[in-house]
């Protein structure tokens, strides 16, 4: 909706020229040309005490606002849509941490475990589940050790950064309906971004 002119004409009363004053000031729902008529029509009346007048009344205007967006806010943090809307926003963050953690996995980014006994680090060599990590001399901090890892598995970074982008895009776009839309369109934007998996 845009923002609506109002003639000098209809400004009547100091409760009507106290809130298009108090519109001039936050520029709330004034037009450029409005806000110039009522800076004029102050100085107009600057030595007749109007204008003192008028900015009292934008005060008290201004008090009554605060206090009704005040209930507004206190009755929407309290309802049962807001428990609905924060609980699934929560599920949502978690629901992300968990496709990050998936991903480092599914785009061979995490090496296994270190063996815990010497009888399974040899059986870890016999079965040839590792491998000799080579020195680097491009990189300082590089130097030959055992990874243990299937030497099959493939490190796939470029793919595993183009899939959290799209994870980060599904998110954005399950918060809009979740914002948006009932409690069950909400959990089922939810589910449609667990589900997600790399194409």
């Amino acid at each position: 909706m845009g923002r609506r002119s109002v003639s000098i004409n209809d400004i009547k009363t100091p409760e009507e020229r106290g809130k298009l004053v108090w519109g001039w000031i936050t520029g709330n729902c004034i037009s450029e040309d409005t806000r110039f008529q009522i800076w004029c029509y102050l100085q107009n009346y600057y030595l007749d005490g109007s204008t003192q007048q008028c900015v009292d009344s934008a005060e008290e205007w201004k008090e009554e606002e605060k206090e009704t967006k005040m209930d507004t806010n206190h009755t929407y943090y309290n309802s049962e849509a807001y428990a609905q809307r924060d609980y699934l926003f929560r599920a949502l963050r978690n629901a992300h941490y968990e496709h990050e953690k998936d991903s480092t996995n599914k785009f061979g980014l995490n090496d296994d475990d270190t063996p815990e006994t010497g009888t399974e680090m040899i059986q870890r060599f016999k079965d040839g589940l590792y491998v000799i990590q080579k020195y680097n001399p491009e990189d300082p901090d590089s130097g030959d050790y055992i990874r243990w890892r299937d030497p099959n598995k493939v490190t796939d970074r470029a793919g595993h950064r183009e899939w959290m982008k799209k994870v980060q895009d599904l998110r954005e776009i399950a918060e809009a309906k979740i914002m948006s839309l009932d409690a069950a369109q909400g959990l089922a934007a939810l589910n449609e971004f667990k589900a997600a998996t790399p194409s």
